[in-house]
């Protein structure tokens, strides 16, 4: 003989929201960074990017780089701001000159690659020109509008040079 064991059907219940809770620690708070270069001459319709190992910077695809801004008051200085998370690490980039308005390719920066450590907070990179080698990486990014006397009263830091001389947190 064969018994048959009958179990009835439970009802579905709705399903129950779940909570998730995210702690943030000060470590993981993202990085806001001002790119600022000093002089990057180009020609009208052409702009400036910032191209590198980040998709914030477009993965060293300059199509989907970083584009920078400027203007009649400005120029030949540029700049862009974009947050970074800082787990991101220590981030290589150039900056490139998109020359195709003037039917010419993009023009990559010659020489060694430059870096950036993304920090918590607030930095501004620092580079005096297209094509010459030396950055300054400075905690508190200025606003466009602050002026150069405000700015100068405002007290900076130098970031490491190296992102294994990052302090740590523990």
């Amino acid at each position: 003989l064969v018994s048959a064991l009958i179990v009835p059907r439970a009802r579905a219940s709705p399903p129950r929201p779940t909570k998730f809770f995210v702690i943030m620690s000060s470590s993981a708070a993202p990085c806001q960074l001002t790119f600022r270069l000093g002089r990057a001459e180009t020609a009208p319709g052409e702009g400036v990017l910032v191209v590198g190992g980040h998709h914030s910077f477009g993965n060293w695809d300059p199509v989907s780089g970083l584009k920078m801004t400027t203007d009649e008051a400005t120029y030949p200085a540029w700049t862009a701001q974009v947050e970074v998370p800082r787990a991101a690490g220590r981030v290589e980039f150039k900056y490139v000159i998109d020359r195709r308005a003037s039917g010419e390719a993009f023009e990559w920066e010659a020489g060694e690659n430059r870096h950036v450590a993304a920090q918590s907070g607030a930095w501004e990179q620092q580079d005096e020109a297209f094509g010459l080698p030396g950055s300054r990486l400075v905690r508190g990014a200025a606003p466009k509008t602050q002026t150069a006397s405000s700015a100068a009263e405002e007290s900076t830091q130098e970031a490491p040079a190296n992102a294994d001389d990052l302090p740590t947190t523990t």
